[in-house]
């Protein structure tokens, strides 16, 4: 999106060169653009990367990453430590979460 110049961008491959994950970290701690490649869930590659991901934000002098999780994965960022602020929402039909994650 007219974002992507502006974000620290995150990649994860496979042996063979693929690229099974990615993320980015928008300027103010915004993690977005999470994604694994179905065949790679559930295998720990998401958690990897998320802590890859936090060292990162770590490292630039961030406390916290805010992120607007799908609904369907609040789960996932709760395993990681981020708490639930508000209350959930709707964004393009899908029920979102915002969370903070503190570093």
């Amino acid at each position: 999106d007219d974002l992507d110049a502006s974000g620290m961008h995150f990649l994860v491959w496979n042996r063979l060169g693929q690229a099974i994950g990615c993320g980015r970290i928008m300027p103010g701690g915004w993690l977005g653009r999470m994604a694994i490649a179905k065949e790679y869930r559930n295998a720990g590659v998401g958690h990897k990367l998320l802590a890859t991901m936090c060292a990162h934000a770590r490292t630039s002098g961030l406390m916290v990453l805010k992120l607007h999780a799908l609904k369907a994965v609040q789960g996932f960022y709760q395993q990681a430590g981020a708490v639930p602020i508000g209350a959930a929402f709707v964004a393009a039909g899908i029920a979102h979460q915002e969370m903070h994650l503190t570093l």
